[in-house]
C-alpha cells in the first residue's frame, strides 16, 4: 500500500512522525529512571551512565516515504546497525509480496542469477547482514482469554527474526530449502553475541541509500522526483526535538549512521550499477502494475455491460 506521502504528491516536511513521540516519551520514562537510581551506581561498570546523564534512543522508528522504501524501523547495538520489518506472525511475510521492497529483491534475485556482478554481490551481503524481519511466535492454543473469571495471564513466547532477503528467497522457491533458517531474538545480546550481523555506519547508510533510489524508480510516477524526509521526534541530551532532512543525501545519512563520509561513497560506488538496474527494473514493473490494473477494469466494465443485457420474445407477447 503507497504511503500517505506518496499518496499527496510530495513528502512534507511539517508533521512529526507520531510513533516517534510515542518512543520518544518512552525513552523520556527510561532517562529519568536512570537518573534516578544515580545515588546507588557506585560501581566502575556504571561510569558510563554518570557521564552521560540522558541516553540516546538506540531505535528509530520509520514512517511515510522512509518506512515504504526501508522498513519498520533502524536499530543500533554499538557500532553496528540494523533494519527491522515488524509483523505480526511468520506467515504475515507474505503480505510483503505486494509491497515495492519485496518486488525489488525479488527482481534483483533474478538479476544476480544472470549477472555475477560485484554490485549485486555487495547489496546481498549487505542485506543479509543487516535487514531482517522479526515476529512473535505465540502458541494460540494457549490464550484461553474468553474466560471472563480469569486474571490476566503473561505467555511467555519466542521473538524470532530472519534476513528479509532470505525470506524472498524461499517464498520465490530461488532457494534450495522451503523454509528460512531463523533465529531467537531473546534480548539485545543476541547481536552482541552475533558479531558477523549488523552494518557499520557507512554500510548502513549507503545500503539505506540504495533502496530509497530504487524505490523512487517505483515511485516517481509523474518523473517530478519524490521526497524522503525524516521526520523523527527524538529525546536527547537537550530534551524533545525533532530530527529532520532528507533521507536523499548520502552524507546526511552517513552523518546519521555516525559513519564516515568516504566509506560510504565507497559502499555506494560499489552498489552503483546494481542500483542503477534495479531502478529501471523498478519503473518497469510499475508499468507492468499498471497496464495490469487498466485490463482489470476495462474486464470488470465489459462483465457489467455484458450483465445488462436482456434476452427478451422481440416485443411479442
Amino acid at each position: 500500500m503507497p504511503s500517505e506521502d506518496i499518496e499527496n504528491g510530495s513528502a512534507s516536511f511539517d508533521r512529526a512522525w507520531e510513533d516517534t513521540l510515542i518512543l520518544s516519551i518512552r525513552d523520556l520514562q527510561w532517562n529519568t529512571y536512570i537518573r534516578g537510581i544515580y545515588p546507588q551506581l557506585t560501581t566502575f561498570n556504571f561510569q558510563v551512565l554518570k557521564e552521560r546523564p540522558v541516553i540516546q534512543s538506540p531505535l528509530l522508528k520509520l514512517d511515510g516515504n522512509a518506512e515504504s522504501a526501508v522498513g519498520d524501523f533502524t536499530m543500533r547495538d554499538g557500532e553496528r546497525y540494523f533494519i527491522f520489518e515488524a509483523k505480526a506472525d511468520e506467515e504475515a511475510f507474505k503480505t510483503e509480496a505486494k509491497k515495492p521492497l519485496y518486488q525489488m529483491m525479488r527482481l534483483l534475485l533474478t538479476q544476480a542469477g544472470k549477472n555475477n556482478s560485484p554490485s549485486y554481490a555487495k547489496f546481498q551481503d549487505l542485506s543479509k547482514r543487516g535487514h531482517f524481519v522479526v515476529y512473535p511466535e505465540v502458541n494460540i492454543k494457549q490464550l484461553d482469554y474468553f474466560d471472563e473469571n480469569k486474571e490476566i495471564t503473561k505467555i511467555p513466547i519466542q521473538v524470532r527474526y530472519f534476513p528479509y532477503l532470505e525470506g524472498v528467497r524461499v517464498l520465490e522457491k530461488s532457494a534450495n530449502t522451503t523454509s528460512v533458517a531463523k533465529n531467537n531474538f531473546t534480548d539485545i545480546s543476541t547481536f552482541q553475541a552475533a558479531a558477523s550481523i549488523g552494518l557499520a555506519g557507512h554500510e548502513m547508510a549507503a545500503y539505506i541509500d540504495f533502496l530509497r533510489g530504487t524505490h523512487e524508480g517505483f515511485a516517481d510516477v509523474d518523473g517530478k522526483g519524490v521526497s524522503y524526509p525524516m521526520k523523527a521526534v527524538l529525546c536527547g541530551d537537550m530534551g524533545f526535538c525533532l530530527q529532520f532532512f532528507d533521507m536523499k543525501s548520502l552524507l546526511l545519512l552517513t552523518k546519521l549512521f555516525g559513519g564516515r563520509v568516504g566509506a560510504a561513497n565507497a559502499v555506494q560506488d560499489t552498489l552503483e550499477f546494481a542500483k542503477i538496474q534495479m531502478t529501471g527494473k523498478m519503473k518497469g514493473y510499475r508499468v507492468e502494475l499498471e497496464n495490469q490494473k487498466k485490463l482489470d477494469a476495462e474486464e470488470k466494465v465489459s462483465n457489467s455491460t455484458q450483465g445488462n443485457i436482456v434476452i427478451g420474445n422481440g416485443g411479442h407477447s
